[in-house]
């Protein structure tokens, strides 16, 4: 079994992302939930604390995910870091990975 979370950002301008990776996962795991009013902390390439207002955005599949369906994931991710004008787009596997990109 493989759990997934995308942890998403809220920004105004975009506030439809958490919709259509909560759409994105449903449509690749059959199913998702979404945490909303979460707080993301991390620090910047300078060391100083960002708090950012975020979303979780969740996913549990049975079987173990294949190349594809991490790449799927990672490709996702990428879109998302690029429509939010993010640094990072950070997302984890159950199985013990951790994923910036």
């Amino acid at each position: 079994m493989a759990v997934i979370r995308i942890y998403v950002p809220i920004v105004p301008y975009r506030s439809n992302m958490v919709e259509e990776t909560a759409d994105f996962l449903t449509s690749h795991f059959g199913g998702a939930t979404v945490y909303h009013d979460c707080r993301g902390v991390w620090q910047d390439s300078d060391g100083l604390k960002v708090v950012d207002t975020i979303s979780v955005v969740e996913s549990a599949t049975r079987e173990r995910l294949t190349y594809e369906q991490r790449l799927a994931i990672t490709d996702f991710c990428l879109y998302l870091r690029r429509e939010l004008k993010q640094d990072a787009i950070a997302y984890t596997i159950s199985e013990g990975e951790l994923y910036l990109v």
